[in-house]
């Protein structure tokens, strides 16, 4: 009879030793976890600092579990709908200095000399005007070319010695002969932009008049 109660009691000493290391087991790998999600959570807070994002996600982790704890049996058994985040909240808008270069740019665009007369300030290929001989080819989506002005017989021909008609002169530099007095002054040359046509006109004074080849 003792054999047997002794047999009991280290029975049960047994359990309870196993018992007692498992609970023990238990709460360190438990400890372990909770050392692990803490050690998550502030490297998540740091990159999210580090990235300019202010809001606590551990903050909203536990309100959304609140949230989740609180609702009814029933809504879990048919299916709880998942909470979506809106996660454009968290991207950063463009460097404001780049709105910046675009304005200067276009401002500079703007700048450019005024159209002639008649012509509206708005159009987007504006006709031809007036430029400095700075701006001559600088415009690289603009062909140049070169004209030469006849003064003897107020005759105006391209590179090919080929005569341009008046009302294509116009199509092609405007009023270039007459503003600023061109026809009539010592200037050697003038320039005219015309982005409609795609080119860059450089007109050059001959000091004596035209006479065809042909």
């Amino acid at each position: 009879m003792n054999g047997i109660k002794a047999a009991i009691i280290f029975a049960a000493g047994a359990v309870t030793g196993v018992l007692g290391t498992a609970y023990h087991f238990m709460k360190k790998a438990e400890k372990a976890c909770n050392e692990y999600e803490e050690k998550c959570n502030r490297e998540y807070q740091e990159l999210r600092q580090l990235a300019g994002l202010t809001k606590d996600y551990k903050s909203e982790s536990l309100e959304n579990s609140r949230e989740e704890k609180s609702e009814e049996p029933s809504n879990l058994a048919r299916g709880r709908k998942t909470q979506k985040h809106d996660y454009t909240k968290y991207s950063k808008t463009e460097p404001e200095d780049v709105h910046d270069v675009i304005a200067r740019a276009e401002n500079k665009l703007a700048e450019e000399a005024a159209p002639i007369e008649g012509e509206s300030s708005g159009s987007r290929l504006r006709g031809p005007r007036r430029i400095k001989q700075e701006d001559y080819g600088a415009n690289r989506t603009l062909e140049t070319k070169e004209l030469f002005y006849y003064i003897g017989n107020g005759v105006v021909t391209d590179e090919d010695d080929e005569l341009i008609l008046p009302d294509t002169l116009e199509a092609m530099i405007g009023d270039g002969l007459t503003k600023y007095g061109f026809n009539e002054n010592s200037e050697p040359k003038a320039w005219v932009r015309n982005e409609r046509m795609g080119y860059d006109f450089q007109i050059t004074k001959i000091k004596a008049s035209y006479t065809s080849n042909g």
